[in-house]
């Protein structure tokens, strides 16, 4: 009589994966990882077959990428933080997706996620009124901003609020760009300065404070800050994990003894500017 063949305990899991969800500036990772209970694999595609045959159960299925400048551990996801105690401004976009799921069969073995796009890129844009050669250099800051959070439910984890270090540079663009100030439409280009942040959220209970310091031809420097709680709010917001974009005008001292002044913000929805 043959033996008969031991029953099937255990069978290969595939995990698909879907990306319909990430924002237009933001690329879909090379290389992620899945983690099927403690079994921890490399994936490079949007399907991926465990090598070793998994014992049937039931498992927690989460797929994650790691990218730059955030550390991922379990369901929670940390921004980097730099040696002067700011975090990373611009870290690599964060995707997460989970699921949960039981086989007691190779055929049911498998299971799709939907990944989610934990990060978003905002752009600021002053608009300059005066002459933009008056900024000989600046440094900026912003405080308020999240810097841990957990990827199952969506919260923000961190306690405390933290300061990202903004960099501003000089360009021009189109009056036909969407949120343009429409006082300065008269002009064929505006002058602007401009910084990109990407964030994980804003931290529950702080306020967002952005301090811009502008050095002048004769070295005195100017800082002026800005409210920007109602404005993060609304761009955190604006339809999903699109790109925004936040303008307002900054008015360069026309005279000694008169200071630089930000005002007029507002948020643009999916407003990526390309500068000239």
């Amino acid at each position: 009589t043959p033996t008969p063949e031991p029953e099937a305990t255990s069978a290969q899991v595939t995990v698909t994966t879907t990306w319909t969800g990430i924002s237009s500036d933001a690329t879909k990772p090379g290389a992620y990882k899945v983690a099927i209970g403690s079994s921890i694999l490399s994936a490079t595609s949007d399907n991926t077959v465990s090598s070793n045959k998994i014992a049937f159960g039931t498992y927690k299925v989460m797929a994650y990428n790691e990218p730059t400048g955030i550390t991922v551990s379990g369901e929670g996801a940390t921004v980097n933080s730099n040696t002067d105690g700011t975090i990373i401004d611009k870290p690599g976009h964060l995707f997460f997706g989970e699921g949960d799921l039981t086989f007691a069969s190779a055929g049911a073995a498998k299971i799709t996620i939907a990944m989610k796009q934990f990060t978003r890129k905002i752009t600021f844009v002053l608009v300059v009124n005066g002459d933009i050669n008056e900024i000989k250099s600046t440094t900026a800051t912003m405080n308020g901003i999240a810097s841990a959070v957990n990827l199952s439910t969506g919260v923000i984890s961190s306690t405390s609020g933290k300061s990202i270090a903004l960099t501003f540079t000089k360009g021009t663009i189109t009056k036909s760009v969407a949120g343009v100030m429409t006082k300065l439409a008269t002009k064929a280009t505006v002058n602007v300065i401009s910084a990109d942040a990407i964030v994980v959220g804003t931290q529950t209970g702080s306020t967002q404070n952005l301090t811009v310091n502008i050095t002048l031809p004769d070295n005195t420097t100017q800082s002026v800050s800005s409210n920007m709680t109602s404005v993060i709010a609304s761009a955190m917001t604006a339809g999903t994990s699109a790109a925004v974009t936040a303008e307002a005008t900054l008015t360069l001292p026309s005279a000694a003894n008169v200071s630089a002044t930000i005002s007029n913000w507002s948020v643009v929805n999916g407003g990526d500017i390309n500068l000239k």
